[in-house]
C-alpha cells in the first residue's frame, strides 16, 4: 500500500524557530553528558533513577506514589529528569 500525504501544514516561523532551538538544546545537553562520560543520562527510568539516588527501587516507587519525588508518567512508564532529582536531593 502506498501512503501519500495530501495535506501540508505550515507552522509559523516563530514556532519553527522555537522547536528547532529546543531540539538543538536537548541534543547539546545529551552530547555534553556523553563527552563528560556521565554515567547517568539526563532522563532516566525507575531503575536508573533508584541507582542514581542510591535508594531501593521500592523506596523510589513509594516516593513517586506519594508525590514526593519529581517524575513524569508516560503511558505505563516513569521518566525522571536528573536535574530535577538533583534539586529534590538538595531540599531533603
Amino acid at each position: 500500500m502506498d501512503l501519500q500525504l495530501t495535506n501540508r501544514v505550515e507552522l509559523p516561523v516563530e514556532l519553527n524557530v522555537a522547536i528547532r532551538k529546543s531540539v538543538e538544546n536537548t541534543l547539546s545537553e545529551i552530547m555534553d553528558d556523553y563527552r563528560k562520560g556521565n554515567e547517568f543520562p539526563r532522563y532516566m527510568g525507575k531503575r536508573e533513577a533508584s541507582n542514581y539516588l542510591q535508594i531501593a527501587y521500592g523506596t523510589l516507587t513509594k516516593l513517586v506514589d506519594e508525590g514526593k519525588i519529581p517524575a513524569k508518567k508516560i503511558g505505563t512508564t516513569y521518566r525522571f529528569d536528573r536535574l530535577k532529582l538533583d534539586d529534590f536531593m538538595a531540599t531533603v
